[in-house]
């Protein structure tokens, strides 16, 4: 269910052109908030709706309106079971929702490595950590190794890669 959901959220992030930060910080909230709390099969979409908008509001100039997710969600749900849902999960985080995530480390470990943002071994690492986000397994490991180990794997030379980050005192 979360792999399906997540591909939703990806696909609604797209369609909204939201800044990559906020998909990372949407996923992030939504792992946090069902893992201690209880969430009924029938409210997932409705979490990961309301997270999305809590992510998109903390990181992008124009988030998308209320009235526009419940569209997407197919009424499902109403504008009122939207906000409410979001003052919960505002009070459940104490209006902590910044969390630093895999997107973060990626973007400074190419920086660290000299690969520009355009750059083949970017868009590589760029595809793989959002391909990430969608496995469960992933979330015991700390969002720095994540990172590391995308770039590591999207170098097309491994042995430049050791030799910059083992001399890199930034590191």
């Amino acid at each position: 269910m979360r792999a399906i959901l997540i591909d939703w959220l990806v696909e609604v992030h797209f369609k909204f052109k939201l800044v990559p930060p906020t998909l990372y910080l949407c996923v992030a909230l939504f792992d946090r908030f069902c893992a201690n709390n209880q969430v009924q099969r029938k409210n997932l979409q409705l979490v990961g709706a309301t997270a999305l908008l809590v992510a998109s509001k903390f990181e992008d100039i124009y988030p998308p309106e209320v009235r526009v997710l419940v569209y997407l969600m197919d009424n499902a749900y109403t504008k009122e079971e939207v906000l409410s849902m979001e003052m919960e999960m505002l009070v459940f985080f104490g209006y902590n929702v910044v969390s630093p995530s895999s997107y973060q480390f990626l973007v400074r470990f190419l920086r660290i490595g000299g690969y520009s943002p355009t750059s083949r071994t970017a868009r590589r690492a760029s595809y793989m950590s959002e391909r990430g986000l969608h496995e469960h397994t992933l979330l015991s490991f700390p969002p720095s190794l994540v990172a590391i180990s995308v770039v590591f794997l999207a170098c097309d030379d491994w042995v430049r890669f050791i030799l910059l980050f083992s001399r890199n005192k930034h590191f």
